[in-house]
């Protein structure tokens, strides 16, 4: 018999330059965190991407930054900070999403755009983003919504509810 473990993401926000979540990045040291899921609601509400926190938190962990980049020299900057993955799909044409995936396999493509599901793993994607489950192939989803258990699936654990509106 096999043993399935849920797995959770810790999940900390940036918002009016802030930190919530965590008390201080050096506090990742003592809570036994691999990974931290960064929602980055001044990227999200006025396109102010937040790259000394992206920077200060890669120093204790891996960081999956949602911060939705509207250009591809945003990507590389949030990469270049520290981000080991990057969430996109809000305002994403198929020609972005191309852009974006020539620069890195490190993209994460949010489910908000299914339009571009079938282009996104044409092009090597396989890690998503969603709300909810979803019936999409996937390598890594990312699950903001109730709990799944299910091979790949990382729940983010204290999603900022204000935050749902900026990814529909």
């Amino acid at each position: 018999m096999a043993l399935t473990l849920w797995l959770f993401v810790k999940c900390v926000t940036v918002s009016r330059n802030r930190l919530m979540g965590i008390g201080k990045p050096e506090d990742l040291l003592y809570m036994d965190i691999d990974e931290v899921f960064l929602v980055d609601m001044d990227a999200l509400t006025r396109y102010k991407l937040s790259f000394h926190f992206y920077r200060e938190i890669s120093r204790f962990c891996e960081v999956t930054v949602l911060n939705m980049p509207a250009r591809v020299q945003d990507l590389i900057d949030t990469l270049v900070s520290g981000a080991s993955r990057v969430v996109v799909g809000r305002d994403v044409d198929s020609r972005l999403l191309s852009g974006f995936m020539q620069v890195s396999d490190s993209v994460v493509l949010s489910l908000v755009s299914r339009n571009l599901v079938d282009e996104f793993i044409r092009l090597g994607g396989g890690d998503f983003f969603s709300l909810g489950q979803t019936d999409i192939a996937f390598r890594t989803l990312y699950n903001a919504g109730p709990p799944v258990i299910r091979e790949g699936v990382k729940n983010i654990e204290d999603f900022p509810e204000g935050a749902v509106p900026y990814l529909q």
